[in-house]
C-alpha cells in the first residue's frame, strides 16, 4: 500500500459528509486553529454557520487580533485543525474573504474539498524525502555532559518519528526519554521537542546493509508544534501528488 493509499483511508471527500462535519464543529462551538500557509502563527476561530447555499460557503468568526485577520485574508490557503469526540479534524480552506453575519464582522470561505479525520491511534505516517531529508538532533549522554547526535528521520507522523541510529545505539533503549531534541523540518527553524523511545530494532535494507531503527513518540507537544508537523506532512503529500509519485 502506498503512502497516499494509507492516507486516503482517513480522508472524507463527499460534500454531504463534509457539510455534516462542519455543522458538528459549528453546533459544538469547537475551536478551530487556522494557520495561514505563509505564516508561522495561527488564529483561534469557530464556525458560526454552515448555510444551505449553492456556492457552499462557511461562515467563521473573526479573531480579536487584527493582525491575524489580515494574515488570514491575505493567504490563499488556510490549514485548519480542530477536534470532534477526540478525533482530529483537519482541512484546508481555499482563501477567506471579509463579510458579515447577523450584522457582525465575519470571515467567509468556500467549503473544504476534503477533510482528514484521524483518531489518536490512527496517525498517518509519512516516509520522509530521501533527497531533502529531515533531521533530528538528540542530546545523548549524562545530564551536563550530553553530546548532540545528528540522526536522519525515516518517517514522521503527528504522534512521533522513527530515526536511523549508528549500530551502537548510543544509549537508546525502550522508554528512555530525551529532552531538548531539535527537529528540523527542512525550511523551518528547529522545533525543540521531547522524545520517548517506544521500540528499537534492526532493519535490513534492500542492498543487504542493516540499520538500527528507533521508533519514538512525541511527549508534550504544544498545539502549535502539532500543527506545524501536520502542515509539513500535508505539504510533502501535496508535492508528491503534483509529481504523480507514490
Amino acid at each position: 500500500m502506498s503512502d497516499e493509499d494509507d492516507l486516503a483511508r482517513f480522508v472524507v471527500r463527499g460534500p454531504k459528509e463534509i457539510r455534516f462535519l462542519m455543522r458538528q464543529l459549528s453546533e459544538r462551538t469547537s475551536l478551530v486553529s487556522a494557520y495561514p500557509a505563509d505564516a508561522g502563527h495561527f488564529a483561534l476561530l469557530s464556525i458560526l454557520d454552515v448555510p444551505e447555499s449553492p456556492d457552499e460557503h462557511l461562515i467563521l468568526d473573526v479573531s480579536q487580533d487584527e493582525a491575524q485577520n489580515t494574515a488570514l485574508l491575505r493567504s490563499e490557503r488556510i490549514i485548519c485543525v480542530s477536534q470532534l469526540d477526540r478525533v482530529r479534524i483537519q482541512f484546508e480552506l481555499p482563501g477567506i474573504q471579509a463579510g458579515r453575519h447577523l450584522d457582525k464582522p465575519a470571515l467567509i470561505s468556500r467549503m473544504p474539498a476534503a477533510v482528514l479525520r484521524l483518531q489518536r491511534r490512527e496517525f498517518y505516517r509519512l516516509q520522509t524525502p530521501v533527497t531533502d531529508p529531515v533531521r533530528c538532533v538528540v542530546p545523548i549522554g549524562e545530564a551536563g555532559k550530553s553530546q548532540p547526535l545528528d540522526t536522519r528521520v525515516l518517517d514522521i507522523s503527528g504522534g512521533g518519528v522513527a530515526v536511523c541510529l549508528p549500530d551502537t545505539g548510543h544509549g537508546f533503549h525502550v522508554d528512555r526519554e530525551f529532552t531538548g531534541c531539535q527537529l528540523f523540518l527542512q525550511d523551518t527553524q528547529a522545533l525543540v521537542i521531547r522524545l520517548r523511545v517506544r521500540n528499537l530494532f534492526k532493519v535490513t535494507l534492500p542492498g543487504g546493509n542493516e540499520i538500527l531503527r528507533a521508533g519514538c513518540e512525541f511527549v508534550g507537544l504544544t498545539p502549535a508544534q502539532e500543527n506545524h508537523i501536520q502542515r509539513y506532512i500535508l505539504r510533502i503529500e501535496r508535492e508528491r501528488a503534483a509529481r504523480g509519485t507514490e
